[in-house]
This record gives structure tokens, C-alpha cells and sequence, in this order.
């Protein structure tokens, strides 16, 4: 039988996060790997109708007080009405962008640490 420790936390509390810190990356910060609200690497992905990523929680706090214009599209200025106003509903996991950062390589960003893994991992690590 699995302990209290070794459970994950429920999806809803876990679902709520921002990203994880970059300063785990061990290879080169790719922008597509970065929420488009926090900055920080992607925690369960979200692709909005306007084709930008954000963190599931990231997304949700966002639209949880109603319709708001993507930001990235503003900055990008390819805003267009209707897709590039955040609903709720309107974007979906991005389970390509999830796997693909879970598969980065990551490390230890405490200093005189040396694991080495993937996000995935450290991820898992994290809930203990």
C-alpha cells in the first residue's frame, strides 16, 4: 500500500501551479517551453484557440474572472477577436507540448547538488 508520501497530490491542487523554475533546465531555455502568463518552464500545458501555451493553472486564474485578451497575441500584434480572447473552455491539454517537456533534462538547482534527471522527475521529486 502506497504511503501519505509517495501519493501525488490530487489533480486539482496539483493543477493549480505555475511552471517549473528554468532553473532546472540543464540544455538551452526554448521559448516554446514557456508559459505564456508565468515565464516559467510549462506545468500541464495548455494551447489556447489562438495556438499560445500556458500552464494549466496559469490559464485557469486568468479566465476565472472572464474573457481576457492573450497577451502574447497583443505583444506579437496578430491579435484577433474572437481567438485571441481567453475563455474558459476554449484552449486544451496540450498532452505533444506535456510529454515532450516532461522529457527535458533537468537538474538540481540547489547548489553542491548533482541529480540529474528529467522534468518528469523532478516533478516527483517535488511531491515527496
Amino acid at each position: 500500500m502506497a504511503t501519505q508520501q509517495d501519493m501525488s497530490p490530487p489533480v486539482s491542487l496539483d493543477s493549480l501551479q505555475a511552471g517549473f523554475p528554468t532553473s532546472v533546465l540543464a540544455n538551452k531555455l526554448e521559448q516554446k517551453h514557456l508559459c505564456n502568463i508565468c515565464g516559467l518552464i510549462l506545468r500541464r500545458p495548455y494551447q489556447a484557440q489562438c495556438g499560445h501555451r500556458y500552464c494549466s493553472g496559469c490559464l485557469k486564474r486568468v479566465v476565472s474572472s472572464g474573457p481576457q485578451q492573450c497577451d502574447a497575441c497583443v505583444k506579437e500584434e496578430i491579435f484577433e477577436e474572437p481567438m485571441s480572447i481567453l475563455i474558459e473552455g476554449c484552449a486544451f491539454p496540450d498532452n505533444a507540448a506535456r510529454r515532450e517537456v516532461e522529457a527535458l533534462p533537468a537538474v538540481c538547482p540547489n547548489e553542491g547538488c548533482v541529480w540529474k534527471g528529467t522534468i518528469k522527475e523532478y516533478e516527483v521529486m517535488g511531491k515527496r
